[in-house]
C-alpha cells in the first residue's frame, strides 16, 4: 500500500479544494478505473503490486456502493483501429506505450477486468480509449452519466497520476462533483502517487476508503 503524504494545506482545514458534505446515492457513480489483468495480475509485464494492494479497499467501496444504490462503473483501457476511438500511430507505436497497446485489444485476456474484482451483471463495464474516460474520443461515459442523472463521481483504480487524475480533472471541469479515494487509487511509486494527489486536490474532494464508505453508508441510512 502507498505511504500517503498529503500537502498540509489539503488536510489542515485551510484547503482550497472542494469538500462535500455527503452523497446522493441515486445521483452518484463509483468509477473503478482500469483494474484489468494487464495492470493487476501477477506475472503481467505492466502490473503493479500497488494496484494489487488497493483491491480490498476497492471491493469494500463496491460493496458499500452497491448496497446504497450507487451506480458502479468499471472502465477497461482499450485499443482499436476504428474511428472515433482509434489513437494516432505515433501514440500506439511509441516505445513506452506500444507494447501495452497490443495487450489491450479486443480478445486479449490482459484487457479483461481482474478476476479479483467484485463485479456483478448489473454493473456497467465500458471501454475507454484515452487516459481520461470523460473525453468524447475516449468513451460514452458522459452520455451514460447524463442519462442516469448522475452528478457525482467517486474515483478509484489505476494509475493515479494518469487515467485516474485525468478523469477527475475533466469531470470537475464538466461540472461533476468528484471524490478521489487516496488509498483506493494506485500509481507505480509513492512519489508519483503523492504528487498526483497534491495536484488533483484542486479538482476533487480527497477521501480515504474509510471516510468514503462512511459517507455512502450514512447517505443510504
Amino acid at each position: 500500500m502507498h505511504r500517503i503524504a498529503l500537502p498540509t494545506h489539503l488536510v489542515d482545514g485551510t484547503r482550497p479544494c472542494f469538500r462535500f458534505d455527503g452523497v446522493n446515492p441515486r445521483a452518484t457513480a463509483l468509477l473503478v478505473i482500469d483494474l484489468q489483468a494487464a495492470f493487476v495480475d501477477e506475472g503481467q509485464p505492466f502490473s503493479s503490486q500497488h494496484a494489487r494492494d488497493i483491491l480490498p479497499n476497492v471491493n469494500g467501496l463496491i460493496s458499500a456502493a452497491r448496497d446504497a444504490g450507487v451506480t458502479i462503473i468499471f472502465t477497461r483501457a482499450s485499443t482499436t483501429d476504428t474511428p472515433p476511438y482509434a489513437r494516432p500511430a505515433w501514440f500506439d507505436g511509441s516505445a513506452s506505450y506500444g507494447p501495452l497497446a497490443a495487450l489491450l485489444r479486443l480478445g486479449r485476456s490482459e484487457r479483461e477486468l481482474s478476476k479479483s474484482l467484485d463485479v456483478e451483471p448489473s454493473d456497467l463495464v465500458i471501454d475507454k480509449y484515452r487516459s481520461s474516460a470523460m473525453l468524447p474520443q475516449s468513451s460514452n461515459l458522459h452520455e451514460l452519466l447524463q442519462q442516469r442523472g448522475i452528478d457525482t463521481l467517486i474515483i478509484t483504480g489505476a494509475i493515479t497520476n494518469y487515467c485516474c487524475e485525468n478523469t477527475a480533472r475533466d469531470a470537475c471541469q464538466m461540472d461533476y462533483r468528484v471524490f478521489f479515494v487516496t488509498d483506493a487509487t494506485a500509481a507505480l511509486s509513492d512519489e508519483e502517487h503523492n504528487a498526483s494527489l497534491g495536484s488533483v486536490g484542486g479538482h476533487a474532494d480527497l477521501r480515504s476508503t474509510r471516510e468514503m464508505i462512511e459517507l455512502i453508508v450514512s447517505a443510504a441510512a
